[in-house]
């Protein structure tokens, strides 16, 4: 695991630890933290271009056999005690489900490398790379006997 996943696991363990200090049964904390791009090409121009990194965490608390949602994309220590508080608050103002809680631990697992469904090397394309990519997929649908205008491509 990298220092960065380390240290959103380490995020995620600590905001359980603190949940189940405050009154919850379980936690659960989802984290996802990626890069994004997209880029539209049209007549070969660029139309829009996006670059975006976001962060999100979600969690569930469960209380009581009673249940609550919270995210947020600010990761600042104090907003996600509060969003955790909050959380628990919530639950117990909740009706109760006697189905409520995290499912048991059932270890599955899978060779994500031997899937070959994702290529870490597109993520580390340049930008200019990205359009130029999509200017030769409008490109090559131009070319197309019938083809007349294109609509555009795009690189996401």
């Amino acid at each position: 695991m990298s220092e960065k996943n380390d240290n959103l696991m380490g995020l995620a363990e600590s905001l359980v630890a603190y949940g189940r200090g405050k009154g919850a049964s379980e936690v659960e904390v989802s984290i996802n933290e990626g890069r994004q791009f997209r880029v539209a090409v049209r007549e070969g121009d660029v139309e829009t271009l996006t670059e975006t990194g976001p962060k999100t965490l979600r969690l569930r608390v469960f209380v009581d056999g009673k249940a609550a949602n919270a995210s947020s994309s600010d990761l600042a220590k104090p907003t996600l005690t509060a969003l955790v508080d909050n959380a628990i608050a919530r639950a117990r103002l909740s009706g109760t489900d006697q189905f409520a809680g995290l499912p048991g631990l059932e270890k599955i697992g899978a060779d994500a490398a031997a899937l070959k469904i994702y290529d870490p090397a597109i993520v580390e394309l340049p930008p200019e790379k990205k359009i130029a990519y999509a200017r030769q997929a409008e490109a090559i649908g131009v070319k197309e006997k019938g083809v007349n205008k294109s609509l555009g491509s795009s690189f996401v």
